[in-house]
């Protein structure tokens, strides 16, 4: 699902956000491949953030921080409007507070900024998760992967 305030067409040059990134790999494709400013990952498991800086610590503007999905902004690396994308990748399912994590993701997001957001969750709960997502967000593309 693409979620968005504007559009984007390139990462040349943009900043770059993915909230749960894991072991890094995704950010360090896109650094390589796509020229961005600045890539920024954060996670909330500390040993995933560990790893990441010491695979990819000598990265030029690539960066790893720990930090809760749903209350974003206690990471003092994050602010406001900063992002031009932001990456959620299979990682939603396992908050608790969904709102919280959109809203916090928003917030991020500059007034052309972009949300790239892809997950499982069951069938039942997707009006639900939508009308969250819609507080915060126009739905410009969604999928059934299934």
């Amino acid at each position: 699902m693409a979620i968005k305030r504007t559009g984007l067409n390139t990462l040349t040059g943009k900043s770059v956000l993915e909230i749960g990134c894991g072991r890094g790999g995704g950010l360090f494709y896109l650094q390589h491949a796509y020229n961005p400013k600045m890539m920024v990952g954060v996670d909330s498991n500390n040993i995933n953030v560990e790893f990441c800086t010491s695979v990819y610590g000598d990265e030029r503007n690539l960066f790893f921080h720990v930090a809760n999905p749903m209350n974003l902004f206690e990471c003092k690396h994050l602010n406001v409007t900063t992002f031009d994308l932001i990456l959620n990748i299979h990682d939603s399912h396992y908050y608790i507070d969904k709102d919280a994590f959109f809203k916090g993701a928003s917030q991020l997001l500059n007034d052309n900024g972009l949300m790239a957001y892809c997950d499982y969750f069951p069938t039942d709960s997707k009006d639900e998760l939508e009308s969250t997502i819609k507080k915060y967000f126009d739905i410009v593309n969604s999928k059934n992967m299934t």
